[in-house]
């Protein structure tokens, strides 16, 4: 499998919209369009915060993969988080995921990000599979803790 992945930009709006509304509905996220619709549109207007890759051919991609930025003091340098990784339920068991999480990878490995992070969830043992597959490991036994603003 040859699972390409290309930054996504303003005119890929409509295509990665659907895929994320798709993902969304798998994994019980509700955002209202407009919600969405907007918070995709500020990614793809060249945010330094986020960037979104789609996954397969561009004018049919198969999935996308959302990147979010920041820097840490522990790291002293930057780090990414992948928000999101999805790929199309009737194409998965093809190692696209894998494919492309080696391919993010060596690409952030050229930049001065130090290190990536996956937030995954307890329930999704097939998602904790791939990413130890990635050569993700367990971080330490933090609580991830939320305030809504």
């Amino acid at each position: 499998m040859c699972a390409a992945i290309t930054l996504a930009k303003p005119d890929d709006l409509d295509r990665l919209e659907g895929l994320v509304m798709l993902c969304h509905q798998e994994i019980g996220i509700d955002v209202s369009p407009a919600q969405r619709r907007q918070g995709l549109s500020h990614v793809l207007a060249n945010s330094p915060h986020a960037a979104a890759y789609l996954i397969g051919p561009v004018r049919a991609p198969v999935g996308y993969v959302m990147l979010s930025f920041g820097w840490s003091l522990q790291l002293m340098g930057h780090y990414c988080t992948i928000d999101q990784i999805y790929v199309r339920s009737g194409v998965r068991g093809r190692g696209i995921a894998s494919e492309v999480m080696t391919k993010l990878t060596a690409m952030l490995k050229s930049t001065d990000i130090k290190s990536i992070q996956i937030h995954a969830s307890q329930e999704n043992a097939s998602a904790k599979r791939l990413f130890k597959r990635a050569h993700f490991r367990s971080g330490r036994t933090f609580t991830l803790m939320l305030r809504d603003l």
